[in-house]
């Protein structure tokens, strides 16, 4: 069973990043270690040295790879990683649009997304099938979701600006709440699935790429094309560009400052300040884009 391969990879690989001086063996001094970094204050020896007879069968004095195995075998981590496992080599199956879900809520779901569904199963190959895992397959995955984004993308700045103008809403509003918001959510949810994998960095590294992509491709590719195409220059008009750059700055800061005044861990309140931080961002940036004479901005009190 592939969840039963992953569990053993892991299972080896803890036990390497456990074993720091690469003796083969967990001592009592890499144990405490481990409890530090969990939080755990053991400063009593004789502690140390019962959790460490409790798992060594051998008798050597330390826990040796058989026995951290062993251990971990026995313990809740085995079945709980391999349900995760399980799960995910379950949704990573070739997605089937003609199968009918059984429940009165995925039939809905069906229906509201088969459109979407088929235009995808059309267009772009199922790399997780086996005969379409070659390069030549994920190259042009990864092409015609581009294109897809960008169709998408289009369609939804051109509908958002309709619907914006027919209820009276300022476009500025509605780019930096609905839009944004929307284009962010694939971010969170990629974030969230490696996230519950264990993949802190690889979690971040997405969020921090998402953004990056966006300011050298998405910017320059159509800026490149119209280019090309009309002979012309891109006119980009940005009102008060220094002072959004001086803002960026100081909301860089102001994150990586939160961050260490967490001590570099995910707790509630790095949450809540990052919404703090999000909304006083929301804030300024509407009230300068905001057309002057709005009485959205200038109230008679």
């Amino acid at each position: 069973m592939v969840s039963g391969w992953r569990v053993e990879a892991e299972m080896g690989r803890a036990f390497k990043a456990l074993d720091e001086d690469n003796s083969g063996f967990i001592e009592a001094k890499e144990l405490k270690t481990l409890f530090g970094r969990l939080g755990i204050v053991i400063d009593s020896e004789e502690e140390i040295k019962q959790i460490i007879s409790e798992l060594d069968k051998t008798g050597s004095g330390s826990i040796s790879q058989e026995d951290f195995e062993n251990w971990y075998r026995g313990s809740l981590f085995w079945g709980t990683k391999q349900q995760e496992y399980q799960k995910e080599q379950e949704a990573a199956d070739p997605i089937d649009p003609f199968d009918w879900p059984d429940n009165l809520r995925g039939q809905v779901w069906y229906i509201i997304t088969i459109p979407l569904v088929m235009l995808l199963w059309l267009t772009l190959p199922d790399v997780r099938q086996p005969k379409r895992q070659g390069v030549k397959f994920a190259v042009a995955g990864f092409l015609g979701s581009i294109f897809w984004i960008g169709m998408f993308s289009f369609c939804m700045v051109e509908w958002a600006t309709i619907v914006s103008n027919s209820i009276r809403v300022p476009i500025a509003v509605a780019g930096l709440t609905v839009l944004a918001a929307g284009t962010s959510v694939p971010d969170l949810l990629s974030s969230v699935i490696v996230a519950k994998q264990g993949e802190g960095d690889m979690a971040v590294s997405s969020s921090i790429g998402s953004n990056i992509f966006d300011v050298l491709v998405g910017l320059p590719l159509p800026w490149l094309c119209f280019t090309l195409s009309r002979g012309k220059d891109v006119e980009v008009r940005a009102e008060s560009l220094g002072l959004s750059i001086i803002v960026l700055v100081f909301m860089l800061v102001a994150v990586i400052t939160t961050v260490k005044a967490c001590n570099w861990r995910m707790t509630r309140m790095m949450g809540y300040s990052m919404f703090v931080l999000y909304v006083v961002f929301v804030v300024q940036d509407l009230l300068r884009q905001l057309p002057r004479g709005n009485p959205t901005v200038n109230m008679n009190f």
